[in-house]
Protein backbone atom coordinates (compact mmCIF):
# COMPACT_ATOMS: atom_id res chain seq x y z
CA UNK A 1 0.00 0.00 0.00
CA UNK A 2 1.09 3.56 -0.90
CA UNK A 3 1.69 5.56 1.84
CA UNK A 4 -0.70 8.09 2.54
CA UNK A 5 1.63 11.27 3.50
CA UNK A 6 4.84 12.46 3.03
CA UNK A 7 6.98 12.32 5.95
CA UNK A 8 9.80 15.42 6.54
CA UNK A 9 13.05 14.95 7.93
CA UNK A 10 12.58 15.55 12.16
CA UNK A 11 13.25 14.24 15.29
CA UNK A 12 12.23 14.63 19.19
CA UNK A 13 14.77 15.10 22.04
CA UNK A 14 15.01 11.61 23.46
CA UNK A 15 17.46 9.97 25.99
CA UNK A 16 21.27 9.63 24.02
CA UNK A 17 23.77 7.18 23.87
CA UNK A 18 27.38 8.34 23.88
CA UNK A 19 30.27 6.26 22.88
CA UNK A 20 31.93 4.36 25.15
CA UNK A 21 34.15 0.91 24.42
CA UNK A 22 34.56 -2.57 27.02
CA UNK A 23 35.29 -5.35 25.82
CA UNK A 24 37.24 -7.99 24.04
CA UNK A 25 38.48 -8.40 20.66
CA UNK A 26 38.74 -10.43 17.15
CA UNK A 27 41.94 -10.46 15.04
CA UNK A 28 41.66 -10.57 11.33
CA UNK A 29 42.57 -14.13 10.84
CA UNK A 30 45.38 -15.08 8.53
CA UNK A 31 43.11 -17.81 6.46
CA UNK A 32 40.32 -18.65 4.65
CA UNK A 33 38.00 -21.28 3.77
CA UNK A 34 34.55 -22.77 3.43
CA UNK A 35 31.65 -22.22 0.65
CA UNK A 36 31.36 -21.86 -2.58
CA UNK A 37 32.36 -18.74 -4.45
CA UNK A 38 29.96 -16.06 -6.06
CA UNK A 39 31.84 -13.36 -8.68
CA UNK A 40 30.01 -10.55 -9.31
CA UNK A 41 28.76 -10.21 -13.08
CA UNK A 42 31.03 -8.18 -14.44
CA UNK A 43 29.40 -8.74 -17.99
CA UNK A 44 25.77 -7.88 -16.32
CA UNK A 45 27.53 -4.97 -14.64
CA UNK A 46 29.25 -2.80 -16.93
CA UNK A 47 32.64 -2.29 -15.43
CA UNK A 48 34.76 -4.92 -14.05
CA UNK A 49 36.74 -4.25 -10.78
CA UNK A 50 40.54 -3.96 -11.17
CA UNK A 51 42.41 -6.41 -9.72
CA UNK A 52 44.63 -5.30 -6.82
CA UNK A 53 46.69 -6.04 -4.52
CA UNK A 54 45.60 -4.28 -1.58
CA UNK A 55 43.59 -6.59 0.89
CA UNK A 56 42.75 -4.26 2.92
CA UNK A 57 38.79 -3.65 3.58
CA UNK A 58 36.58 -0.97 1.53
CA UNK A 59 33.71 -1.80 2.92
CA UNK A 60 32.36 -3.91 5.41
CA UNK A 61 28.21 -5.02 5.85
CA UNK A 62 25.92 -6.55 8.37
CA UNK A 63 23.13 -9.56 7.34
CA UNK A 64 21.21 -11.69 8.64
CA UNK A 65 22.92 -15.39 9.21
CA UNK A 66 23.62 -16.86 5.68
CA UNK A 67 23.15 -20.14 6.82
CA UNK A 68 19.83 -19.91 9.29
CA UNK A 69 21.55 -19.28 12.70
CA UNK A 70 19.82 -16.87 15.12
CA UNK A 71 22.54 -14.25 14.69
CA UNK A 72 23.60 -12.11 11.93
CA UNK A 73 27.31 -11.89 9.74
CA UNK A 74 29.91 -9.50 9.15
CA UNK A 75 30.27 -9.00 4.72
CA UNK A 76 32.88 -7.41 4.16
CA UNK A 77 34.26 -6.17 0.16
CA UNK A 78 37.78 -5.86 0.21
CA UNK A 79 40.11 -3.60 -1.82
CA UNK A 80 41.16 -6.47 -4.17
CA UNK A 81 37.23 -7.19 -4.72
CA UNK A 82 36.86 -10.12 -2.65
CA UNK A 83 33.56 -10.80 -0.77
CA UNK A 84 34.33 -12.38 2.44
CA UNK A 85 31.85 -13.54 5.16
CA UNK A 86 32.50 -13.49 9.08
CA UNK A 87 29.81 -15.25 11.19
CA UNK A 88 28.76 -14.11 14.06
CA UNK A 89 30.57 -15.86 17.50
CA UNK A 90 28.87 -17.78 20.31
CA UNK A 91 29.16 -15.58 22.96
CA UNK A 92 29.75 -12.50 21.54
CA UNK A 93 32.19 -11.46 18.21
CA UNK A 94 32.92 -12.92 15.07
CA UNK A 95 34.01 -16.26 13.64
CA UNK A 96 36.97 -16.84 11.24
CA UNK A 97 36.32 -15.47 7.97
CA UNK A 98 36.66 -16.60 4.27
CA UNK A 99 36.44 -15.70 1.03
CA UNK A 100 32.45 -15.84 -0.40
CA UNK A 101 32.79 -14.26 -3.86
CA UNK A 102 35.36 -11.72 -6.26
CA UNK A 103 34.49 -8.89 -8.59
CA UNK A 104 32.81 -7.04 -5.73
CA UNK A 105 34.92 -3.64 -6.34
CA UNK A 106 32.58 -2.34 -9.00
CA UNK A 107 29.70 -2.29 -6.49
CA UNK A 108 28.39 0.99 -5.04
CA UNK A 109 25.87 -0.26 -3.47
CA UNK A 110 25.33 -3.68 -1.47
CA UNK A 111 22.05 -3.99 0.71
CA UNK A 112 20.59 -7.03 2.45
CA UNK A 113 16.56 -6.65 2.30
CA UNK A 114 16.18 -10.30 4.04
CA UNK A 115 14.08 -12.92 2.27
CA UNK A 116 13.10 -11.09 -0.70
CA UNK A 117 11.98 -14.14 -2.53
CA UNK A 118 10.02 -16.17 0.17
CA UNK A 119 12.16 -19.11 -0.34
CA UNK A 120 13.26 -18.81 3.68
CA UNK A 121 16.94 -17.58 2.83
CA UNK A 122 18.38 -13.76 3.28
CA UNK A 123 19.10 -12.49 0.17
CA UNK A 124 21.20 -9.70 -1.19
CA UNK A 125 20.83 -6.65 -3.50
CA UNK A 126 23.91 -4.84 -5.13
CA UNK A 127 24.29 -1.65 -7.80
CA UNK A 128 26.69 -1.75 -9.98
CA UNK A 129 29.15 1.26 -11.61
CA UNK A 130 26.63 1.32 -14.36
CA UNK A 131 23.53 1.56 -11.70
CA UNK A 132 21.83 -1.63 -12.78
CA UNK A 133 20.61 -3.08 -9.60
CA UNK A 134 21.53 -7.16 -8.91
CA UNK A 135 19.09 -9.58 -7.05
CA UNK A 136 21.05 -12.50 -5.19
CA UNK A 137 19.34 -15.34 -4.07
CA UNK A 138 20.77 -16.79 -0.08
CA UNK A 139 21.45 -20.07 -1.09
CA UNK A 140 20.95 -21.06 3.01
CA UNK A 141 24.79 -22.63 3.04
CA UNK A 142 26.45 -19.42 3.52
CA UNK A 143 26.79 -17.81 0.31
CA UNK A 144 24.19 -17.00 -2.71
CA UNK A 145 23.19 -17.92 -6.38
CA UNK A 146 23.92 -16.56 -9.48
CA UNK A 147 22.72 -12.78 -9.66
CA UNK A 148 19.67 -11.58 -12.05
CA UNK A 149 19.35 -7.69 -13.34
CA UNK A 150 15.87 -6.35 -11.83
CA UNK A 151 15.86 -2.91 -12.00
CA UNK A 152 18.14 0.20 -13.85
CA UNK A 153 19.01 3.23 -13.36
CA UNK A 154 20.04 2.63 -9.65
CA UNK A 155 23.11 4.81 -9.60
CA UNK A 156 22.51 7.97 -7.65
CA UNK A 157 21.06 6.70 -5.19
CA UNK A 158 21.30 6.13 -1.42
CA UNK A 159 19.93 2.87 -0.41
CA UNK A 160 19.05 0.99 2.84
CA UNK A 161 17.11 -2.14 3.44
CA UNK A 162 14.41 -1.43 6.10
CA UNK A 163 12.80 -4.88 6.61
CA UNK A 164 9.03 -4.90 6.12
CA UNK A 165 7.79 -1.58 6.17
CA UNK A 166 4.12 -2.03 4.60
CA UNK A 167 2.87 -5.05 6.51
CA UNK A 168 2.97 -7.72 3.49
CA UNK A 169 5.66 -10.02 4.99
CA UNK A 170 8.59 -8.87 2.49
CA UNK A 171 11.38 -6.84 3.08
CA UNK A 172 11.22 -3.32 1.46
CA UNK A 173 14.25 -1.12 0.57
CA UNK A 174 14.52 3.34 0.88
CA UNK A 175 16.69 5.48 -1.07
CA UNK A 176 17.49 8.86 -0.87
CA UNK A 177 18.17 10.75 -3.91
CA UNK A 178 20.74 13.68 -4.01
CA UNK A 179 18.05 15.94 -3.83
CA UNK A 180 16.92 15.04 -0.61
CA UNK A 181 13.86 13.41 -2.02
CA UNK A 182 13.02 9.77 -0.03
CA UNK A 183 11.66 6.86 -2.08
CA UNK A 184 10.03 3.33 -0.71
CA UNK A 185 10.40 0.15 -2.57
CA UNK A 186 8.23 -2.70 -2.07
CA UNK A 187 9.56 -6.21 -2.37
CA UNK A 188 7.00 -8.72 -4.39
CA UNK A 189 8.14 -11.53 -3.03
CA UNK A 190 9.57 -12.42 -6.27
CA UNK A 191 12.77 -11.47 -6.15
CA UNK A 192 11.94 -7.97 -7.33
CA UNK A 193 11.03 -4.52 -5.97
CA UNK A 194 8.36 -1.97 -7.52
CA UNK A 195 8.38 1.74 -5.98
CA UNK A 196 5.63 3.55 -4.43
CA UNK A 197 7.02 6.66 -4.94
CA UNK A 198 8.16 9.68 -2.27
CA UNK A 199 7.78 8.82 0.82
CA UNK A 200 9.82 12.03 2.02
CA UNK A 201 11.65 15.27 1.52
CA UNK A 202 14.67 16.77 3.39
CA UNK A 203 16.74 14.00 3.87
CA UNK A 204 19.58 15.24 1.72
CA UNK A 205 21.99 15.76 4.54
CA UNK A 206 20.78 12.43 6.19
CA UNK A 207 23.61 8.87 6.57
CA UNK A 208 20.99 5.97 5.90
CA UNK A 209 21.67 3.46 8.08
CA UNK A 210 19.65 -0.05 7.62
CA UNK A 211 17.82 -1.30 10.94
CA UNK A 212 15.02 -3.27 10.49
CA UNK A 213 15.08 -7.53 11.84
CA UNK A 214 13.49 -10.18 9.77
CA UNK A 215 9.49 -10.51 10.53
CA UNK A 216 6.01 -8.70 9.45
CA UNK A 217 5.72 -4.77 10.71
CA UNK A 218 9.34 -4.86 11.33
CA UNK A 219 10.72 -1.96 9.43
CA UNK A 220 12.67 0.53 10.58
CA UNK A 221 15.91 2.13 10.26
CA UNK A 222 18.31 4.77 11.65
CA UNK A 223 19.91 8.06 9.95
CA UNK A 224 22.48 9.80 11.20
CA UNK A 225 22.71 13.64 10.23
CA UNK A 226 25.54 16.48 9.24
CA UNK A 227 25.50 16.86 13.45
CA UNK A 228 26.35 13.38 14.05
CA UNK A 229 23.17 13.14 15.80
CA UNK A 230 21.36 9.73 15.53
CA UNK A 231 17.64 9.08 14.97
CA UNK A 232 15.57 6.15 14.35
CA UNK A 233 12.33 5.68 12.08
CA UNK A 234 9.86 2.97 12.80
CA UNK A 235 7.24 1.79 10.10
CA UNK A 236 3.61 3.17 9.44
CA UNK A 237 2.80 -0.13 8.08
CA UNK A 238 1.89 1.55 4.90
CA UNK A 239 5.48 1.68 3.80
CA UNK A 240 6.63 5.08 4.78
CA UNK A 241 8.25 5.89 8.23
CA UNK A 242 7.15 6.91 11.92
CA UNK A 243 8.57 8.60 14.76
CA UNK A 244 12.24 10.02 14.43
CA UNK A 245 13.00 9.93 17.83
CA UNK A 246 16.91 11.06 18.52
CA UNK A 247 18.30 7.88 20.03
CA UNK A 248 21.73 9.19 19.91
CA UNK A 249 24.96 12.12 19.29
CA UNK A 250 27.75 11.93 18.52
CA UNK A 251 28.08 9.25 15.45
CA UNK A 252 29.89 11.29 13.03
CA UNK A 253 33.89 10.44 12.33
CA UNK A 254 33.67 6.60 11.91
CA UNK A 255 34.19 5.12 8.71
CA UNK A 256 31.00 3.46 8.62
CA UNK A 257 28.29 2.80 10.72
CA UNK A 258 26.27 -0.80 10.15
CA UNK A 259 22.74 -1.75 10.82
CA UNK A 260 19.97 -4.24 9.61
CA UNK A 261 20.79 -7.22 11.42
CA UNK A 262 20.46 -9.18 14.97
CA UNK A 263 24.22 -9.60 15.92
CA UNK A 264 23.24 -11.10 19.45
CA UNK A 265 20.75 -13.47 18.83
CA UNK A 266 18.17 -11.38 21.25
CA UNK A 267 15.39 -10.63 18.14
CA UNK A 268 16.39 -6.89 18.17
CA UNK A 269 18.49 -4.89 15.38
CA UNK A 270 22.11 -3.99 16.67
CA UNK A 271 24.70 -1.38 15.27
CA UNK A 272 28.40 -2.09 14.79
CA UNK A 273 31.23 0.95 13.97
CA UNK A 274 33.52 0.08 12.06
CA UNK A 275 36.31 3.30 13.18
CA UNK A 276 39.51 4.60 11.20
CA UNK A 277 41.95 2.63 13.55
CA UNK A 278 40.43 -0.53 12.04
CA UNK A 279 38.54 -1.36 15.03
CA UNK A 280 34.97 -2.87 15.40
CA UNK A 281 32.38 -1.75 18.04
CA UNK A 282 28.91 -3.55 19.01
CA UNK A 283 25.87 -1.95 19.87
CA UNK A 284 23.11 -4.03 21.11
CA UNK A 285 20.14 -2.79 20.20
CA UNK A 286 17.43 -2.33 23.26
CA UNK A 287 14.22 -1.68 21.18
CA UNK A 288 12.34 1.11 19.22
CA UNK A 289 15.88 1.92 17.94
CA UNK A 290 17.71 2.42 21.12
CA UNK A 291 21.43 0.94 21.39
CA UNK A 292 23.32 -0.05 24.73
CA UNK A 293 26.60 0.64 25.56
CA UNK A 294 29.26 -0.56 22.84
CA UNK A 295 31.48 -3.75 23.24
CA UNK A 296 34.44 -4.23 21.31
CA UNK A 297 34.49 -7.02 18.99
CA UNK A 298 36.94 -6.44 16.41
CA UNK A 299 40.08 -4.87 15.64
CA UNK A 300 42.91 -5.01 12.65
CA UNK A 301 40.21 -4.34 9.57
CA UNK A 302 42.42 -1.75 8.16
CA UNK A 303 41.41 -0.30 5.05
CA UNK A 304 45.19 -0.73 2.86
CA UNK A 305 46.91 -3.71 3.73
CA UNK A 306 49.64 -5.62 1.54
CA UNK A 307 49.51 -9.05 3.66
CA UNK A 308 46.67 -10.80 2.16
CA UNK A 309 44.86 -14.10 3.09
CA UNK A 310 46.46 -17.54 2.40
CA UNK A 311 43.78 -19.03 0.21
CA UNK A 312 42.63 -22.76 1.47
CA UNK A 313 41.63 -24.79 -1.86
CA UNK A 314 39.61 -27.80 -0.66
CA UNK A 315 40.64 -31.52 -2.30
CA UNK A 316 38.01 -33.28 -0.52
CA UNK A 317 33.84 -32.08 -1.16
CA UNK A 318 31.66 -34.11 1.61
CA UNK A 319 28.25 -33.82 1.52
CA UNK A 320 26.13 -34.94 4.64
CA UNK A 321 22.72 -34.13 5.42
CA UNK A 322 21.51 -33.33 9.44
CA UNK A 323 18.31 -34.93 11.51
CA UNK A 324 16.89 -35.23 14.54
CA UNK A 325 15.91 -38.22 16.89
CA UNK A 326 13.58 -37.53 19.46
CA UNK A 327 11.86 -33.88 20.34
CA UNK A 328 14.87 -31.35 19.81
CA UNK A 329 12.32 -28.45 19.77
CA UNK A 330 13.73 -24.77 18.43
CA UNK A 331 17.07 -26.33 18.95
CA UNK A 332 16.88 -27.91 15.58
CA UNK A 333 17.48 -25.04 13.07
CA UNK A 334 20.48 -23.58 15.11
CA UNK A 335 22.09 -26.88 15.30
CA UNK A 336 21.77 -27.02 11.50
CA UNK A 337 23.73 -23.72 11.10
CA UNK A 338 26.15 -24.29 13.71
CA UNK A 339 27.39 -27.35 12.26
CA UNK A 340 27.56 -25.98 8.98
CA UNK A 341 29.65 -22.89 10.56
CA UNK A 342 32.02 -25.46 12.67
CA UNK A 343 32.66 -28.17 9.74
CA UNK A 344 34.01 -25.28 7.41
CA UNK A 345 35.52 -22.86 9.96
CA UNK A 346 39.21 -22.28 9.05
CA UNK A 347 40.87 -23.56 11.96
CA UNK A 348 38.85 -27.17 11.81
CA UNK A 349 39.37 -29.84 9.26
CA UNK A 350 39.45 -27.47 6.34
CA UNK A 351 43.15 -27.41 7.55
CA UNK A 352 42.77 -30.78 6.04
CA UNK A 353 41.52 -29.36 2.59
CA UNK A 354 38.45 -30.92 3.17
CA UNK A 355 35.21 -29.30 2.83
CA UNK A 356 31.61 -29.90 3.83
CA UNK A 357 28.30 -29.23 2.45
CA UNK A 358 24.58 -29.93 3.74
CA UNK A 359 22.59 -31.68 1.84
CA UNK A 360 18.64 -32.73 1.97
CA UNK A 361 19.53 -35.98 1.09
CA UNK A 362 22.09 -38.61 -0.46
CA UNK A 363 25.39 -37.29 1.97
CA UNK A 364 28.12 -39.42 2.57
CA UNK A 365 27.23 -39.63 6.33
CA UNK A 366 23.99 -38.28 8.35
CA UNK A 367 24.93 -35.77 11.35
CA UNK A 368 22.31 -36.49 14.14
CA UNK A 369 21.26 -34.62 17.07
CA UNK A 370 19.28 -36.69 19.23
CA UNK A 371 17.70 -37.29 22.68
CA UNK A 372 19.93 -39.42 25.06
CA UNK A 373 17.73 -42.18 25.43
CA UNK A 374 18.09 -42.74 21.67
CA UNK A 375 21.30 -42.84 21.29
CA UNK A 376 21.94 -47.02 22.70
CA UNK A 377 19.53 -47.20 19.14
CA UNK A 378 22.08 -46.78 17.31
CA UNK A 379 24.91 -48.99 18.59
CA UNK A 380 25.13 -50.79 21.56
CA UNK A 381 28.83 -48.98 21.96
CA UNK A 382 26.62 -45.81 21.81
CA UNK A 383 25.76 -44.81 26.05
CA UNK A 384 22.76 -42.08 26.97
CA UNK A 385 25.45 -39.91 28.17
CA UNK A 386 27.93 -38.75 25.71
CA UNK A 387 27.53 -38.36 22.11
CA UNK A 388 28.73 -41.38 19.36
CA UNK A 389 29.86 -42.17 15.95
CA UNK A 390 28.74 -45.22 14.26
CA UNK A 391 29.44 -46.24 10.18
CA UNK A 392 27.74 -43.91 8.50
CA UNK A 393 26.10 -41.86 11.02
CA UNK A 394 27.36 -39.27 13.31
CA UNK A 395 25.49 -38.80 16.63
CA UNK A 396 25.39 -35.53 18.42
CA UNK A 397 24.08 -36.15 22.29
CA UNK A 398 21.00 -33.38 22.57
CA UNK A 399 21.74 -32.91 26.51
CA UNK A 400 25.33 -32.28 26.01
CA UNK A 401 24.84 -30.45 23.12
CA UNK A 402 22.58 -27.80 25.11
CA UNK A 403 24.41 -28.00 28.47
CA UNK A 404 28.47 -29.23 27.51
CA UNK A 405 30.32 -31.45 30.71
CA UNK A 406 32.00 -30.55 33.31
CA UNK A 407 35.50 -29.71 31.80
CA UNK A 408 36.77 -26.36 31.61
CA UNK A 409 35.35 -25.87 28.29
CA UNK A 410 33.13 -22.94 26.87
CA UNK A 411 29.64 -24.36 25.67
CA UNK A 412 31.02 -23.08 22.09
CA UNK A 413 34.01 -24.76 22.18
CA UNK A 414 32.69 -27.53 23.51
CA UNK A 415 30.19 -27.80 20.57
CA UNK A 416 33.12 -27.38 18.25
CA UNK A 417 34.92 -29.58 19.85
CA UNK A 418 32.22 -32.31 19.64
CA UNK A 419 31.42 -32.09 16.12
CA UNK A 420 35.13 -31.68 14.95
CA UNK A 421 35.76 -35.01 17.38
CA UNK A 422 32.59 -37.27 16.36
CA UNK A 423 33.37 -36.30 12.25
CA UNK A 424 37.06 -37.10 13.01
CA UNK A 425 35.70 -40.80 14.03
CA UNK A 426 33.77 -40.57 10.40
CA UNK A 427 37.15 -39.73 8.93
CA UNK A 428 38.66 -42.61 10.04
CA UNK A 429 40.55 -41.26 13.54
CA UNK A 430 40.65 -43.82 16.47
CA UNK A 431 40.82 -42.35 20.34
CA UNK A 432 44.14 -40.05 21.54
CA UNK A 433 44.89 -39.11 24.94
CA UNK A 434 46.62 -36.72 26.41
CA UNK A 435 50.81 -36.31 25.82
CA UNK A 436 51.54 -34.78 29.13
CA UNK A 437 50.54 -32.08 31.55
CA UNK A 438 49.74 -28.25 30.38
CA UNK A 439 50.27 -29.78 26.39
CA UNK A 440 47.12 -29.37 24.11
CA UNK A 441 44.47 -31.70 23.99
CA UNK A 442 44.58 -33.48 20.67
CA UNK A 443 40.97 -32.77 19.04
CA UNK A 444 40.39 -37.04 19.11
CA UNK A 445 41.40 -37.31 22.74
CA UNK A 446 38.06 -38.10 24.67
CA UNK A 447 37.80 -34.33 26.51
CA UNK A 448 33.98 -35.16 27.65
CA UNK A 449 36.03 -37.92 29.62
CA UNK A 450 38.14 -35.03 31.67
CA UNK A 451 41.41 -33.20 30.24
CA UNK A 452 43.36 -35.28 32.41
CA UNK A 453 45.87 -32.36 32.55
CA UNK A 454 45.86 -31.14 28.89
CA UNK A 455 44.33 -27.83 27.90
CA UNK A 456 41.23 -28.12 25.96
CA UNK A 457 40.92 -28.28 22.46
CA UNK A 458 38.09 -27.99 19.86
CA UNK A 459 40.16 -28.39 16.76
CA UNK A 460 42.30 -30.79 14.66
CA UNK A 461 45.78 -30.76 15.85
CA UNK A 462 48.57 -30.61 12.65
CA UNK A 463 48.97 -33.92 13.47
CA UNK A 464 45.51 -35.20 12.78
CA UNK A 465 44.41 -33.24 10.22
CA UNK A 466 46.48 -36.25 7.48
CA UNK A 467 42.71 -38.42 8.00
CA UNK A 468 43.30 -41.83 7.44
CA UNK A 469 39.84 -41.76 4.96
CA UNK A 470 41.61 -39.28 2.57
CA UNK A 471 45.44 -39.24 3.80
Amino acid sequence: MIASKVFSLLGAAAASVALATTGVTFEIPAQSAGSTVVDAPSTQGGVPAATSKDCGFKSLYVSPSLSGAKSGDLIAVRQNGELWRYPSKIGGGFSTGWKIGQGWGSMTSIVFPGDLNRDGQPDLVAVDSLGNLHFYPGNGRGGFGRSVVIGHGWKNLTLAAVGDMNGDGVGDLVGIKPTGELLGYAGTGKGTVRSYGQIGRGWKTLSLVAGARAGKNTGGFWGINAGGDLFYWGTNGRGGPKGGAKVGHGWRGFRQVMGGADLTGNGLADLLVWKTDGTLFLYPGAGAGAVRKAVQVGRGFSQHSTICPAPVTARHVVKYQVAFKGSVGASAADFAALADQILNSPNGWARASIRFEQVKSGGAFTLWLSEDHYLPSFSRICSTYYSCSVGNNVIINLDRWLSGTAIKMSIGDYRNMVINHEVGHWLGWGHSYCPGAGQTAPLMMQQSKGLNGCVGNPYPLPRELKTPRFG
